[in-house]
């Protein structure tokens, strides 16, 4: 993403509406090649997060129009995520402790589902289309006056969402509670990195903590494929589930550490490095 200065209020989100502009363009110039490699597939999904993420600071000013955005922007990235679940799969599977036998058997599944994720060339045309089509129009949504207040606001409201919603989630260990605090998660540092770029460390912290959501849940999407198998053998689906759960229960323990540290100063203190 494009790299912002600390500089008045103003530029803050006139320095959000660039990003917002350039996540869009990049993503519509990758995604009619989505399927072609495993990186396209993360580049363009990471770009659309980050658009999604900024999309509501603009809707002081823009109003109902930041909503059809946001929903046109979540459609698309919706529509890659099977992609995205098989080369998550492939990624997490060549990371884990399990035989190089349990690693071939499960591997040739996961092939097999990659052979019919693929979407047809004019849908991805035309995503790319509407994704241009929607950087010009946020190239003139307005940056002046109370809205870079309110755009503040909305940000730190999304803070205290989290930091609810991570404590509930960490106490009950249910892992889509987990995977809503990790969509909250990423949102929030979005907005973080363009609003206070200068605070890095609290930024490296937001991107660790997404990191570590996101291995749990890479590692929640092999073990359900894995368990929905039925051509695994008892005894490679048994070292999978073993692996998978103690690769899991790691990144919870320190996920959950990583999250006191970020999110349990006061609500105030954290408004005030904003």
């Amino acid at each position: 993403m494009r790299a912002t200065s600390p500089i008045n209020a103003v530029n803050r989100l006139a320095d959000v509406r660039q990003t917002l502009t350039d996540a869009l363009d990049s993503a519509a110039s990758v995604i009619a090649t989505a399927e072609a490699d495993d990186l396209r597939v993360h580049r363009v999904r990471r770009d659309l997060k980050c658009a999604a993420a900024l999309i509501p600071l603009f809707a002081p000013s823009v109003g109902r129009a930041t909503k059809a955005a946001r929903r046109m922007v979540r459609s698309v990235h919706q529509s890659l995520g099977s992609a995205r679940d098989v080369a998550a799969m492939q990624m997490t599977l060549r990371r884990l402790d399990v035989s190089d036998a349990s690693k071939a058997a499960l591997a040739a599944l996961i092939e097999t589902r990659r052979r019919t994720t693929s979407r047809s060339p004019d849908d991805r045309l035309q995503q790319a289309e509407s994704l241009r089509s929607l950087a010009l129009e946020a190239k003139a949504w307005r940056v002046e006056g109370p809205e870079n207040a309110l755009a503040l606001k909305t940000i730190e409201s999304a803070y205290r969402t989290a930091r609810r919603l991570g404590r509930k989630a960490f106490k009950r260990g249910h892992p889509e509670e987990l995977h809503r605090l990790r969509r909250r998660v990423i949102a929030l540092g979005h907005r973080l990195e363009v609003w206070s770029p200068a605070d890095e460390a609290r930024n490296r912290q937001f991107s660790r903590l997404r990191n570590l959501l996101g291995t749990h849940r890479d590692l929640g999407i092999l073990a359900e494929f894995a368990d929905g198998s039925a051509l695994l053998d008892a005894k490679t689906a048994d070292e999978l589930r073993r692996a998978i759960a103690a690769k899991q229960g790691a990144a919870r323990h320190r996920a959950q550490r990583l999250f006191s540290r970020v999110f349990e100063p006061s609500s105030r203190e954290t408004i005030k490095l904003l």
